[in-house]
């Protein structure tokens, strides 16, 4: 049984390689977006969600074993506090599975 690994920002700069390393390491795994794409890289499932608010979060969470948090807004003040705030609360909430 494989892992399942839920990625934020696995469409950024520090999350696409990322994934492409799980993929190729047999993890399952979802990337979390606010609009699913038309083409995912084979391996990644695309799963719809909202950080900046918390749509979303509890069912890109559910099931997974693992969340990377790759996303980041550099230009937006205190978003990305907020952002990891919403997917703390997400996590606790899905029974804590683990982030890193």
């Amino acid at each position: 049984m494989s892992r399942e690994v839920l990625v934020t920002g696995g469409t950024g700069q520090l999350g696409r390689p990322l994934v492409a390393d799980l993929v190729t390491r047999g993890f399952g795994v979802r990337v979390l977006s606010r609009r699913l794409r038309s083409d995912p890289p084979a391996g990644v499932t695309g799963v719809v969600g909202d950080l900046t608010d918390g749509r979303g979060l509890s069912e890109a969470i559910d099931g997974a074993d693992t969340i990377i948090h790759c996303a980041s807004d550099p230009n937006a003040s205190g978003a990305d506090l907020q952002a990891a705030d919403h997917l703390l609360a997400a996590a606790r909430a899905a029974g804590s599975p683990n982030i890193i």
